[in-house]
């Protein structure tokens, strides 16, 4: 499976992402793009739960091209099993997060997929601003029934054995593409 991260397009309502949508009912999907890629260049899922505290790493292009063609990596855990409203097919990341990150893999420790980069909340119409450590990606697990769903089948990999940041982001150089799309 090849992830994709897209770079969405400013609309006055905010920004847009064409592979994943957290709307107002806390519910999320996800859509597949079909590619004529070949290789075995992909990420392998995560073959248990991700459990809150647990590092993890996010890979794609923050803010699209606009800083840099290079694919970049962040860091941090996650903070919670659920997103808002305690939407089970959620996780809640620290690791920060920007229009353009959307669509992007999230990587446990061992390089497998725990989730697909979502969205987050900066600020509130009433209440706090500038709120920080509030992204959310879908579940693998979510990405791996969508897939079955559409006679696809997923590889999955044990997560027994901790790969570092250099070794997981050499991989996702192989793996994870831009996609600019204007709506």
């Amino acid at each position: 499976m090849t992830i994709a991260s897209f770079e969405p397009k400013r609309t006055r309502k905010g920004w847009q992402n064409l592979n994943s949508v957290l709307n107002e009912s806390g519910s999320s999907s996800v859509n597949n793009l079909k590619s004529n890629a070949s290789g075995n260049n992909y990420v392998r899922f995560a073959d248990t739960q991700i459990q809150p505290g647990a590092n993890i790493s996010l890979f794609g292009f923050p803010l699209g091209k606009y800083v840099s063609s290079q694919l970049m990596v962040n860091s941090g855990i996650v903070v919670a099993t659920t997103g808002p409203r305690n939407n089970d097919n959620l996780i809640q990341i620290d690791a920060a997060a920007n229009p353009g990150n959307s669509g992007s893999p999230v990587l446990n420790s061992s390089g497998n997929l725990v989730g697909i980069l979502s969205g987050g909340i900066k600020s509130f119409k009433k209440g706090p601003k500038n709120i920080e450590g509030f992204n959310f990606a879908i579940k693998s697990t979510v990405a791996e029934r969508f897939l079955h769903s559409k006679g696809i089948q997923v590889i999955k990999s044990p997560s027994t054995q901790v790969q570092s940041r250099t070794v997981q982001y050499q991989k996702a150089l192989r793996s994870v593409v831009h996609i600019a799309c204007s709506m």
